[in-house]
């Protein structure tokens, strides 16, 4: 009698960790998060195992094949008692074929569905019984854990970039649910969406060609930068320091598009509407004070250099920090590769329409 009982706690054991498994996954972080923060018990509980998800995990693989175990000797013992002169082979075979439905459908199939479509109260009502097992498990948790850290050495994992990843569909989750339920619009679905994926393209892909640019020196008239952004239909030009040019050439490059072997920095950048108001003696003392400190007459504005590995992104929040809308991308040697625009950014990040 006592191998039926014991058969059937691990039956249920077994369902409990195939379910909270699933349920770990599904139970959104922000809700339990809100949760803890208001000062749920439960909610602290399991915020305290979705920060340690590898614990969490050894801890259900740990005890479900313990479960399972129990369950195919418990098996085999009732079918040795009641065909006790059956062979041991056979007694196995049919022990396994009575057990594995079974253990299938209700240790697997209907706990997972109960843990995809209700985690939440899945793991609050599994959440003393997973401490308690993590516990009663933990020398054997720990060396899972371990070897689970070493392999993700050896084998060059990210556990951060993964966590990031989890966040992001999970944060995506909330917003679809948000939408469904008419508390989001459909272009604010649309921008979270295209945010999360300019958090993944570098601005590699839309570094715009230095020949794209004439040739500007900060020993130039503002009206004479004025003609050239005319002519070349721009509002923002790079501008480079003359010391970095021969004088003797320097004559046929002004107003020239960039050579791209050129990879010196500029020392900033100018806007036309900053050029016109210079042109015409319009400037504040504050600006006539920094084109005197930087010894010319251009109201040049300081250009942001950003890595060509910098996600889309990380430089609309580094322009939009220093306040730039023209920025420099750089190499490992801090060599000039092109130039980016934030308005081209942002576009990327607004525009649903886009494909990123």
């Amino acid at each position: 009698m006592w191998i039926i009982i014991l058969g059937l706690i691990s039956v249920l054991l077994s369902a409990s960790f195939s379910g909270a498994e699933t349920a770990f996954y599904r139970t959104p972080r922000l809700r339990l998060k809100l949760d803890a923060i208001s000062g749920d018990g439960t909610a602290r509980k399991l915020l305290w195992f979705v920060n340690r998800p590898g614990i969490f995990i050894s801890t259900l693989l740990v005890g479900n094949n313990i479960a399972n175990y129990i369950i195919s000797t418990a098996t085999v013992i009732v079918v040795g008692l009641i065909l006790p002169d059956a062979h041991g082979l056979w007694v196995e075979i049919i022990a396994t074929i009575i057990v594995s439905p079974f253990l299938f459908v209700y240790c697997e199939m209907f706990p997972k569905y109960l843990g995809l479509y209700a985690p939440n109260k899945f793991l609050r009502l599994l959440s003393n019984l997973m401490f308690f097992f993590m516990f009663l498990f933990l020398p054997l948790t720990l060396i899972l854990w371990g070897i689970n850290q070493l392999a993700m050495r050896l084998l060059g994992g990210k556990h951060n970039e993964i966590r990031l990843t989890l966040g992001r569909a999970e944060l995506s989750q909330v917003l679809d649910e948000g939408h469904s339920t008419g508390i989001l619009f459909e272009a604010q679905r649309h921008l979270a969406d295209n945010i999360f994926h300019g958090s993944k393209i570098i601005i590699a892909n839309y570094i715009l060609p230095k020949p794209n640019y004439p040739l500007v020196t900060s020993n130039m008239k503002p009206s004479a930068v004025v003609e050239i952004s005319q002519k070349y239909n721009l509002a923002e030009l790079p501008v480079y320091a003359e010391e970095n040019f021969n004088s003797d050439e320097l004559y046929f490059l002004v107003g020239k598009p960039i050579k791209d072997d050129f990879g010196e920095l500029p020392i900033g950048f100018v806007r036309l509407v900053d050029l016109e108001i210079a042109a015409r003696d319009l400037m504040d003392d504050q600006a006539k004070q920094l084109a005197q400190l930087l010894q010319t007459e251009l109201p040049i504005r300081s250009m942001a250099e950003l890595s060509f590995r910098h996600t889309v992104l990380t430089a609309v929040i580094l322009l939009q920090t220093l306040n730039c809308s023209f920025g420099c991308i750089i190499d490992e040697r801090r060599s000039n590769l092109g130039f980016i625009q934030a308005n081209t950014l942002r576009d990327i990040l607004l525009n649903s329409e886009k494909t990123i």
